[in-house]
């Protein structure tokens, strides 16, 4: 019975084939979840540096926020426009503390020319 042998390596070579296929479409779906988390990590990594400056000037500048805000969301996607919303974000506005020392010392001296 020659037939039936054939017959039966045929069933058994697609059965072969298809576990051999449905292997690689599960290796494949597997590599695209990867993929897709992968992409996911990339562009929450990629919209915290795009907002850095936004976060900046939220901490430092509290009256600049906004403005730096909106610089960033127009011109942040340039390099230019991202650095210049960077710069503007750790620019400081005379709040060291020699400013302040001088500010007291000039107080103090206006004071005392008051009382004399």
């Amino acid at each position: 019975m020659p037939g039936i042998d054939s017959h039966a390596s045929f069933g058994y070579s697609v059965r072969m084939h298809f576990q051999v296929l449905f292997l690689e479409v599960e290796r494949y779906q597997n590599r695209c979840q990867m993929h897709v988390f992968m992409s996911y990590i990339l562009i929450a990594i990629g919209v915290g540096v795009y907002f850095t400056p936004s976060m900046i000037a939220s901490r430092r500048l509290k009256q600049e926020a906004a403005r730096v805000l909106l610089l960033n969301l127009v011109l942040g996607w340039t390099i230019a426009g991202w650095i210049g919303a960077l710069s503007w974000a750790t620019k400081s506005f005379g709040t060291d503390s020699r400013s302040a020392e001088n500010a007291a010392r000039l107080k103090r001296r206006s004071l005392e020319a008051e009382r004399d």
